[in-house]
C-alpha cells in the first residue's frame, strides 16, 4: 500500500490527469442534474479524447459540469444538458 505514495506513482498520476480529456461530474449532484445523458452523448460522439466520469468539484449549483482539457488549455462548462452537447462539440 505504501508503494502507491512513492514519487514515481505520483508523477504518473499527475501526467495522466494533465493529459487531454473530457470529464463529466457524476457525483450525486451531477447525476441528479442530468449528467448521465450528457456523459453518454459525449462518449457516443467519438471526439478522439477520453471521456471520463469524475466526482463533484464543489460547484453543485452548476451541475452537470463538463471540463475539457486539450492542448494545455482547460475549459469548464456548467449547466450542461444533453440538448446542448452539440454546442460543446462545435
Amino acid at each position: 500500500m505504501a508503494d502507491i505514495f512513492n514519487k514515481y506513482n505520483l508523477k504518473a498520476v499527475k501526467k495522466a490527469l494533465d493529459g487531454d480529456r473530457i470529464t463529466v461530474g457524476l457525483a450525486t449532484c451531477g447525476i441528479s442534474a442530468g449528467g448521465l445523458p450528457v456523459y453518454e452523448a459525449l462518449k457516443a460522439a467519438n471526439l478522439g479524447l477520453p471521456v471520463e466520469k469524475v466526482g463533484c468539484i464543489g460547484m453543485c449549483y452548476n451541475e452537470p459540469i463538463v471540463t475539457v482539457r486539450q492542448n494545455g488549455r482547460k475549459s469548464i462548462y456548467g449547466l450542461d444538458t444533453k440538448d446542448n452537447v452539440q454546442k460543446l462539440i462545435d
